[in-house]
């Protein structure tokens, strides 16, 4: 079951017939329903969501799955900083191909609590991935990370035409 299942978005489901003035006359039910999807088009339209995504996430309490990133171009190098609190250097892999970089990060917890005649085990798996496209003139062989504090650095070097912003044309004789 999908959001647009349980929240009417402006949109008519195709196997609810749209009630007409003359059915919510005489079927109360059907005005009841027609007032409720009033009400409710009116609330979600009020909400400063574009996506149904958003609303979801606003709502549930779980912070999204995914980690924060920055992206900074520095004329001769383009620097990437992942935030991955709570993660150790063994927890992550960095991938670098011809446009881009992807982070994955995985954690496997398990936690085993007893007193007296009560066992608790809790475990959570988690896997978190980002892929970041690099500028063109990336030199990707070249790239390097550290991870320090929670904070994953990694730095991608620039080719020299691509850090001048020029290519220099080699003339042919003819």
């Amino acid at each position: 079951m999908g959001i647009f299942d349980v929240v009417p978005f402006r949109q008519r489901r195709a196997n609810v017939p749209a009630p007409t003035d003359r059915d919510s006359d005489s079927d109360p039910i059907l005005a009841l329903q027609a007032d409720m999807d009033r009400a409710f088009g009116s609330f979600w339209n009020l909400m400063p969501f574009s996506q149904p995504q958003a609303v979801l996430r606003a709502f549930s309490g779980v912070e999204q799955p995914d980690f924060k990133v920055d992206v900074r171009d520095k004329g001769n190098e383009v620097e990437i900083v992942a935030e991955l609190p709570g993660f150790s250097e063994d927890d992550i892999e960095v991938t670098v191909g011809t446009g881009s970089v992807s982070i994955r990060a995985e954690r496997q917890q398990a936690r085993q609590e007893s007193s007296g005649t009560a066992v608790m085990i809790e475990r959570s798996v988690g896997v978190l991935e980002r892929t970041i496209p690099l500028p063109e003139g990336s030199v990707p062989d070249q790239a390097a990370a550290r991870f320090k504090n929670g904070a994953l650095t990694i730095v991608v070097p620039k080719s020299v035409e691509s850090r001048s912003g020029q290519k220099r044309i080699k003339i042919q004789a003819s």
